[in-house]
């Protein structure tokens, strides 16, 4: 049976209109493919936050068995456009089986056919299923194979974990409750820089921190240039310029932690040239990120702003943390975020982010085409 809908076709209640596994029906004896997030990505998969990701998964897989479904797990460790990672593959796999016996992992799907959305991998992983769940929020934001294919030949629905992800960032696309204001630190952030301009949009106020400042410093020259590229940094100017035209705030730091050559630690102004590695925001930047966050209403905060698996450049990331507002809208996301900060503080937030790549992308975007692929689904299993 189909989930109501509303004249615009949206189930009423439902983040971005995605079915959800009550639309499924009864599951005892059927066979369902799970597109789960297998990836440890550059962790070491024994590491705690790589066993985060499999904590996000096994509750549903609980479910599921406990709906007397035949489970399938599919999913990748690896670049995708290079050699996949078949070591922690097998290791993440023998997690899961430890725990779900009864479940069957398919081999690792990195490589181009994952990678392109290859027909015939579909084809292949859908063959004997009854329906599809997604439950990898991390990749919906890529029209991978095994994210958007299975919905168009299974009924399919959105995992538990993944409606919660989008639960938690629907408020900041529609009505977000203000000043709203975005956290993004780590230059693992850099990536994102396309997502920037529809932040600045959005948010009341965006806060750059680490080596996420750097190229923005350069861009609006105040540092000198170094090896930014002309792309990055024509990105970086059109963001300020942005900012300016509709008078929203790009906060970047004024003073940095570097970690020095012969391993020291050297605090510099923001403009200063210094031989080694960012690693931390300093004491007169985390006061002033600290006052931004204290009058905000929602916060969505992207990664630490220093290299915080190293504790003697948690400092920044944490003395800014212990500004975010008691109430409101507050969502953490990022690994080496939550590892960081102490249970009181991710206590009290709204929630935390299985991924970060498809938030981002999703606020830019507005869909992602995981989710454009669900609402697409087949209603009825495949023959």
């Amino acid at each position: 049976m189909q989930p109501q809908v509303s004249q615009n076709g949206v189930p009423p209640g439902r983040a971005f209109g995605v079915p959800v596994l009550s639309d499924l029906g009864d599951l005892a004896g059927r066979r369902v493919l799970v597109r789960a997030d297998l990836d440890a990505g550059d962790h070491d998969p024994s590491s705690p936050l790589a066993r985060r990701r499999l904590e996000l998964l096994l509750p549903t897989l609980g479910i599921l068995v406990d709906k007397a479904a035949e489970v399938t797990v599919c999913g990748h460790a690896g670049d995708l456009d290079a050699k996949p990672d078949d070591a922690a593959f097998s290791f993440v796999c023998q997690q899961v089986t430890s725990a779900f016996p009864e479940v069957v992992v398919l081999p690792n799907l990195a490589g181009e056919r994952e990678r392109t959305g290859d027909k015939s991998l579909v084809a292949e992983l859908v063959r004997g299923q009854d329906a599809f769940v997604n439950e990898a929020f991390q990749w919906c934001w890529l029209a991978l194979a095994s994210i958007v294919g299975p919905p168009g030949a299974l009924p399919s629905a959105a995992g538990p974990r993944l409606v919660a992800d989008l639960e938690l960032l629907e408020p900041f696309l529609h009505a977000p409750p203000r000043p709203f204001v975005v956290v993004l630190g780590s230059d693992q952030s850099l990536s994102r820089l396309p997502g920037i301009r529809a932040l600045i949009l959005r948010a009341d106020a965006v806060l750059l921190g680490g080596a996420m400042a750097l190229p923005f410093l350069e861009a609006i020259g105040a540092r000198p240039q170094q090896s930014t590229e002309t792309e990055l940094l024509a990105e970086c100017r059109a963001c300020f310029g942005l900012a300016r035209e509709i008078r929203h705030g790009v906060h970047l730091p004024s003073d940095l932690v570097w970690e020095a050559l012969d391993g020291s630690m050297t605090l510099a102004p923001s403009g200063a040239l210094v031989d080694g590695s960012v690693s931390d925001i300093g004491p007169t930047t985390r006061l002033r990120f600290s006052e931004v966050l204290e009058g905000a209403a929602s916060v969505l905060w992207v990664g630490a702003l220093g290299r915080s698996e190293d504790s003697r450049f948690a400092a920044g990331t944490r003395s800014v943390a212990s500004a975010l507002p008691g109430r409101g809208h507050v969502v953490l996301g990022g690994d080496a975020l939550v590892a960081s900060l102490d249970d009181d503080v991710l206590q009290a937030a709204t929630g935390i982010l299985s991924a970060t790549d498809s938030a981002v992308a999703l606020l830019k975007d507005g869909d992602l085409p995981g989710l454009i692929a669900l609402r697409a689904r087949s209603v009825r299993p495949a023959t």
